[in-house]
């Protein structure tokens, strides 16, 4: 049984056995941590498991109480939901075709961009991008001298930007990669051999996957909450019951559930991999989208011994289309310089100098915060919307951050099939079980609320949900 699951069955019990009565206040979530010895993340993950299940209710500042029908509840199923099947096994990676025969029925100007993997492309200073790109165009020269790391002006300014969030990053500590997926590529062959066993974080960021099947890898599976991330106990029990050779983590602004670790548990989970020699693979594409003022810093920021094989990105932050990554790969510096020199050479100098002169002659931070708000707006919209026009049971936990929806349907909802149907209204999303090597999630799907809510986009939602609402 799980941590947060003891903590789950003791106040389970308490509550029938009557010795905390409906009202009364819950034990703070830091005095439970002591009592049980476990993180504070763990019993906040129980506390939200039974708030969930309807046995107690969370009130802001106040702590915990229990719910005022908490004795009927009780006599129902568990808040305990079932442990995945990768708990003490680790399992193939088999992607099937199943991402295959859903993602290619996807071609441009068919469906509408609920399922797109990438941000509103408005959203993004592409004339400006242009401008400068055509302007390097005219001087070739200076754009192919580079170094084997990458453009050296591109890394200094990101540089600048790790060091303005508190980051102890230099430029010669960055690999430039062409996307971020060429740069998760790399970090993958650095940290593992084929048949090795990583950890990946169940549901997960869905592209990912293929890299991890082309190796050849296992994997064993944590559950990421879409309020609190992965529960560090259960990542401290996986390390130790399985040989893991590296964890694959998104730890902020997760795609697709839109969670982000505490502080508490970012530490926690760096000490711990640290401490058993474990590499840990961060996926931070979507690390600067959050909304409102920072609550939560990559893995990167806690690395004292170089563990961390950080991966950044700007297609979704700044430039969608131009192939511009990164790696900072403590440790493994020098092992993903020569398999990313060897593998593409010095390929991408035009584009990371453009991006390079555009950041020279505007603030990338100015124009993170206005992304910020207008990806906040628009998610806002599109959780107002739902509730409007989703007449069903369903359930959304508004992200902290990023531009994704992670949505709960109907309990016999078959997601895979609803992808399908949405095609036929011109609609697009992704399917649940294509986030898990488990197939788990049947019922999930993820929409994605970054583009302008037009006309047309709001008529695609009300037919989603009612596609939804009359699906068997």
């Amino acid at each position: 049984m799980r941590r947060y699951e003891q903590v789950i069955r003791v106040i389970e019990e308490r509550i029938r056995g009557g010795s905390l009565r409906p009202g009364e206040r819950l034990p703070s979530v830091r005095t439970l941590s002591e009592a049980f010895g476990f993180s504070v993340v763990t019993v906040y993950h129980a506390y939200g498991e039974l708030e969930a299940a309807g046995l107690i209710i969370g009130h802001p500042r106040a702590g915990f109480r229990v719910a005022p029908n908490a004795l009927t509840v009780a006599g129902g199923p568990s808040a305990m939901r079932q442990s995945p099947a990768t708990e003490t096994t680790a399992r193939d990676i088999s992607l099937e075709d199943l991402s295959f025969r859903i993602l290619s029925d996807w071609h441009p100007g068919q469906p509408s961009p609920f399922g797109a993997v990438y941000p509103s492309a408005d959203l993004f200073p592409l004339a400006d991008l242009s401008r400068h790109f055509r302007r390097v165009l005219r001087q070739p020269g200076k754009a192919v001298t580079m170094h084997t790391d990458g453009d050296l002006q591109l890394r200094e300014h990101l540089a600048a930007h790790y060091s303005l969030a508190g980051y102890s990053v230099d430029a010669d500590s960055i690999v430039l990669t062409a996307a971020g997926m060429q740069g998760f590529n790399l970090c993958v062959m650095a940290a593992t051999q084929p048949g090795d066993t990583v950890l990946i974080e169940d549901p997960t960021f869905y592209p990912l996957l293929l890299t991890l099947h082309q190796r050849g890898l296992r994997a064993v599976t944590i559950e990421s909450h879409p309020k609190f991330g992965i529960d560090p106990d259960e990542f401290d029990r996986l390390l130790k019951l399985h040989d893991v050779q590296a964890a694959v983590l998104m730890p902020r602004n997760h795609y697709p559930n839109g969670s982000c670790y505490s502080e508490e548990t970012a530490q926690h989970v760096v000490r711990s991999a640290a401490k058993r020699d474990v590499l840990i693979i961060e996926n931070d594409a979507y690390g600067e989208l959050f909304f409102g003022k920072r609550i939560s810093h990559s893995l990167k920021k806690f690395d004292e011994a170089g563990i961390v094989l950080h991966v950044g990105s700007l297609s979704s932050s700044l430039a969608p289309g131009y192939g511009i990554g990164w790696v900072i790969p403590g440790r493994t510096k020098t092992r993903i310089a020569g398999l990313r020199f060897f593998g593409a050479m010095l390929s991408g100098g035009l584009t990371q100098r453009a991006v390079a002169e555009y950041l020279t002659h505007e603030s990338l931070d100015r124009h993170l915060r206005q992304l910020r708000r207008h990806m906040e707006a628009r998610m806002q919209r599109g959780l107002q919307l739902l509730t409007e026009y989703f007449q069903f049971d369903f359930e959304v936990i508004p992200p902290l951050g990023g531009f994704n929806c992670w949505v709960r349907g109907p309990e016999k909802l078959d997601a895979i099939a609803l992808a399908r149907q949405a095609l036929d209204i011109g609609t697009s999303l992704l399917p649940g079980p294509l986030t898990s090597t488990a197939r788990r999630f049947g019922n999930y799907f993820v929409l994605n609320f970054s583009f302008p809510w037009t006309d047309t986009t709001v008529e695609r939602l009300r037919r989603l949900g009612e596609l939804v609402a009359a699906m068997p």
